[in-house]
């Protein structure tokens, strides 16, 4: 029962932070002019000082984490100085709310289903969709699975997984060989270097029960996060 609430409690908070704060306040400006979120922002402010006053320590605590969640979201303002100075690279041009509004959006990616990886196949950008299948606009279920698997796990996790936990290859020795699905080479990338760090004894521990010792709740929590520590942020267009 703790874990569940704690699983809701983390979704609840991710859910105010970014769609109420990241993807809410701009928004709230684009729609209703830049006062709006200014005057929400020292509304919270405001309630935080309240509940510290009058000593109402679950929401004082709740409201100057929100506060301080505000304080990190100031740093979006770089986007608006950066773009100002009208560099080479300038995505969406982010100088007015609008524009900054479509760079956190990631508007210049496209929109498509997270869950339908058959289209990720099919997108244009996939240049080498040929590692996975013999025709683009028909990819079979046994192609996307074997898409997902190779690519999305293997390749986009766990190879970056184990370079920070094992050790990645010199680029000279590299030895991830990227193949059609006829076999044909099309070029290699560094793959992983098992005794780069000496045994991985960070693997060896997370996966023999070490955390586990001062009780299984934290255990659960370290495992957790050292296994999300493999995770990258990986789009068709970085890659494929």
């Amino acid at each position: 029962q703790g874990f569940m609430v704690t699983v809701g409690l983390t979704l609840l908070s991710f859910m105010v932070i970014y769609l109420g704060i990241i993807k809410g306040l701009p928004n709230l400006a684009n729609d209703y002019g830049l006062y709006a979120p200014i005057i929400a922002v020292i509304g919270v402010f405001a309630a935080m000082i309240y509940a510290i006053k009058t000593e109402n320590n679950t929401w004082a605590v709740a409201l100057t984490c929100l506060v301080l969640v505000f304080v990190g979201f100031s740093t979006y303002a770089t986007i608006f100085i950066r773009a100002s100075q009208h560099p080479s690279i300038n995505e969406n041009n982010p100088d007015t709310i609008k524009g900054a509004l479509a760079y956190m959006n990631r508007d210049q990616y496209g929109d498509w289903s997270i869950l339908d990886r058959k289209s990720t196949l099919m997108r244009p950008e996939n240049a080498h969709w040929n590692r996975y299948v013999e025709n683009k606009n028909n990819p079979t279920n046994a192609e996307v699975r074997n898409f997902v698997w190779n690519y999305q796990f293997k390749e986009m996790y766990l190879r970056y997984f184990l370079w920070q936990f094992a050790g990645k290859e010199d680029y000279s020795s590299r030895s991830w060989d990227l193949t059609t699905v006829d076999g044909k080479l099309i070029k290699k990338l560094q793959g992983i270097s098992w005794l780069r760090y000496g045994l991985s004894i960070t693997i060896w521990i997370s996966w023999n029960g070490a955390p586990f010792l001062s009780g299984p709740e934290t255990g659960i929590g370290i495992v957790g996060t050292f296994l999300s520590n493999g995770a990258h942020d990986n789009s068709v267009s970085q890659s494929i």
